[in-house]
């Protein structure tokens, strides 16, 4: 009798015919042993189902399909909670039906979280290839470490950093939190916030995975406002609900924390009237954070570079606004003139974005100059180096270098 698998790996598929083989070779070709490959197919329509089940007649000890009742199309949430009741591994990961592991990715990971007990999940590095296979190099190495942070469910909070196809979970920890919502489109963001209010991750520094870029994938091209959108209906859903998931959710911080970023988003999405009022909640959630200068900046200033990121007039704007805002909002004018003094410094940054925007060399060089007279300390910040880095010597070279760093830290181990 062959051993019962420790490790599943579930692979909700849709219409990626074109793909589906490549990412069902990547399981079979695994160095890890034992394993069960379980794939839920959601209604395609292009063959993918047919194609499964042929991998599931050659390989019947390890891969199992499945489908929705009728074969239905029910959508991700719903396909990957099917996967989740299929499994029986001990650990358990989800690969998208159109990507790749890297042959090591399960022991690697097995490994990790073995000497780690009081880890319940992992996750790594990918690299982005396009629908031929070939890598990416422009678009670098995805996945950032957030488990150095003092709080990981903050981090999450402010942005998804996890590609999750990189992730391994143990299945006790899966099974500790509600599944998938259904009614959410980022329901991946939702998943992991909550896993990691109960359950501490671990971070590889490895790639494990090849990230497919094509013109088929879903993930890819969606419009900005779309997007906002959807982003502003996991923070509602966090806030609303999120006690259920454990303490973490239930603290004035975390509480006001979620209203700044629907300050962030309403924003973002020009509803002025739904980003005062969060802004107001916040500081009513928490009365703390009106004397906690550092980490209001901390949080504009994440905020607002990710904005410039894309839109470097909104970014101005924004930072003019929430400026605008303090005092009513803090109720305390000394304290919004001293949170003032403190942004004080950024405010040469936006400047310097906003000049580097529009590909004036010399203007932008000098703000990050004045910024640093004015607050040397930047130096340390990891956020904003890599960005003074891009305006002093340009953004191709300090690609190249970064590039080069991840690909010698994450492919030579």
């Amino acid at each position: 009798m062959s051993e019962p698998p420790k490790v599943s790996v579930t692979i909700p598929s849709y219409n990626h015919a074109e793909y589906l083989p490549a990412a069902i070779e990547s399981v079979i070709g695994q160095t890890y042993r034992p394993l069960e490959l379980i794939i839920v197919d959601d209604g395609s329509t292009d063959g993918s189902l047919e194609i499964a089940k042929d991998y599931a007649h050659r390989y019947p000890d390890i891969i199992r399909v499945g489908t929705h009742p009728k074969h239905a199309n029910k959508g991700i949430s719903d396909t990957v909670n099917l996967c989740f009741q299929l499994t029986t591994g001990e650990y358990w990961m989800g690969l998208p039906s159109d990507d790749i592991l890297h042959p090591r990715k399960v022991a690697d990971q097995v490994a990790f979280l073995e000497k780690r007990p009081e880890l319940g999940w992992v996750y790594s590095y990918a690299v982005v290839v396009d629908g031929s296979g070939h890598f990416v190099p422009e678009l670098g190495v995805l996945g950032t470490d957030i488990t150095r942070s003092s709080d990981v469910v903050a981090r999450l909070i402010m942005s998804n950093t996890i590609y999750g196809m990189t992730v391994l979970m143990r299945r006790s920890a899966a099974a500790d939190i509600a599944p998938h919502d259904t009614t959410l489109v980022y329901s991946d963001w939702d998943f992991w916030l909550r896993l990691a209010a109960r359950h501490r991750p671990g971070f590889l520094a490895r790639t494990h995975l090849f990230y497919r870029a094509h013109d088929k994938n879903t993930s890819i091209g969606i419009d900005f406002n779309v997007a906002l959108r959807r982003t502003i209906e996991v923070i509602a859903k966090l806030r609303e609900q999120g006690p259920c998931s454990g303490d973490v959710f239930a603290r004035p911080r975390v509480k006001a924390l979620l209203d700044l970023q629907q300050t962030y988003f309403y924003f973002l999405v020009d509803d002025r009237s739904s980003a005062r009022k969060y802004l107001n909640a916040a500081f009513e959630t928490d009365p703390a954070l009106s004397s906690d200068v550092p980490y209001f900046r901390r949080w504009l200033k994440g905020s607002f570079l990710e904005i410039a990121s894309r839109r470097v007039a909104t970014a101005l704007d924004f930072h003019t606004w929430i400026m605008a805002q303090l005092p009513i909002a803090t109720r305390n004018t000394d304290l919004a003139k001293a949170m003032g003094t403190k942004l004080h410094g950024l405010a040469f940054t936006r400047w310097a974005i906003a000049y580097h925007a529009y590909a004036r060399a010399l203007e932008p060089r000098k703000r990050v100059f004045r910024c640093l007279l004015n607050d040397p300390t930047i130096l340390r910040d990891r956020v904003l180096l890599p960005l003074y880095a891009k305006i002093l010597i340009g953004p191709g070279i300090v690609r190249r270098v970064r590039n080069i760093f991840h690909w010698g830290r994450a492919l030579n181990r």
